[in-house]
């Protein structure tokens, strides 16, 4: 069950909360970092998710979960439709998750996905390894994501600061 303050802040409910998160791969890694932020916060805490295609390889196994798939009619649900969410300058996918859900988040944004990884030393060998390595990865609009001088310049510039970059 989920346990979250009413609107007076006074007392606590214990109806289970359905979040609906619309969004791509990106936005489901977002939304994982942001449950388990919320569970580190209060272990007690736990929620139920409705099941999306790009959602399933990042929650279905979330420690931050009770369940996982199709919320019963009587559900209260609370949706985020990233598109249409991040509203606020400089806002991110887990900025907005977490402010909808109510998650204050004044720290780092700290990714989380629920498995270990495996090392692949075949691709491993292929990255470059300096001291600091950023991961870009591409996002779901055709307006920035064909702007390959502005990803050039990024890069180059990413580079000279001794940054290893790759793009996933």
């Amino acid at each position: 069950k989920i346990y979250n303050e009413t609107a007076d802040g006074k007392e606590k409910s214990t109806q289970t909360i359905w979040i609906d998160c619309k969004g791509t791969a990106k936005d489901a890694i977002a939304l994982s970092s942001v449950l388990k932020k919320a569970l580190d916060t209060d272990p007690s805490v736990r929620f139920a998710l409705v099941a999306r295609r790009d959602f399933k390889a990042f929650c279905a196994e979330h420690p931050a979960l009770v369940e996982y798939g199709h919320p019963p009619k009587d559900a209260r649900i609370v949706r985020i439709d990233l598109s249409r969410n991040a509203t606020e300058p400089g806002d991110t996918s887990y900025k907005s998750i977490a402010r909808t859900l109510g998650i204050h988040t004044n720290d780092d944004e700290k990714l989380y996905v629920p498995w270990k990884f495996e090392d692949n030393h075949a691709v491993l060998a292929m990255l470059p390894r300096k001291e600091r390595n950023i991961l870009i990865v591409r996002g779901n609009n055709p307006g920035t994501d064909n702007n390959f001088e502005g990803w050039e310049k990024l890069v180059r510039m990413l580079a000279k600061d001794g940054y290893g970059v790759v793009q996933a």
